[in-house]
């Protein structure tokens, strides 16, 4: 998957479901971030930025897969959303900030927070919205997962869960104003 953002290229690929002292993948990577180093890692991504560095990170929870919004682009940092892990990247070498689990299972998507106060991460098990330094600000979980959809307005986040039951949360604070 590639992502432009800014001056940056970015290439987020999927790679082999291998150890991280094996050279197996498809290409080299000059650098390796291990996120649960006591766990045989679930999903591997390899990154590149801009055809002139690149790393991979491994990662424990539940095996996600790249999309359009696994990564994004905040001032001097590069935010990757990689199994139940939100990964802060330094730019341009992509040298390991900070990581945080932001979810039981799995993160699906990434965004930026209107009040550009932080990230709102939607995960399986619970919506969260983390400070660009990786403090959890605040965290909501429904009744059952969080799959049937999410959508960020400028004061709050619509999220329904699998039991079609609809959420709406305020963003600073992640209050329940419905549901």
């Amino acid at each position: 998957m590639n992502f432009e953002a800014g001056n940056h290229s970015i290439t987020i690929n999927q790679e082999s479901h291998d150890t991280s002292g094996s050279n197996d993948h498809l290409k080299r990577y000059s650098k390796q971030h291990q996120l649960a180093p006591n766990y045989q890692p679930s999903v591997i991504y390899g990154v590149e930025l801009d055809g002139r560095f690149d790393c991979l990170i491994f990662a424990a929870g539940g095996a996600t897969g790249v999309s359009q919004q696994s990564a994004m682009i905040h001032q001097t940092s590069l935010f990757v959303g990689i199994g139940d892990q939100l990964v802060g990247l330094s730019l341009p070498d992509l040298q390991l900030l900070w990581h945080k689990q932001v979810d039981e299972a799995t993160c699906f998507d990434i965004y930026l927070s209107p009040d550009e106060m932080g990230l709102l991460v939607h995960g399986e098990m619970a919506v969260s919205k983390v400070s660009f330094t990786g403090k959890l600000i605040w965290s909501f979980s429904g009744k059952d997962i969080l799959t049937e959809g999410l959508a960020v307005h400028e004061s709050h986040i619509e999220v329904i869960d699998f039991n079609q039951e609809p959420y709406q949360l305020d963003i600073k604070n992640g209050a329940l104003i419905q549901g």
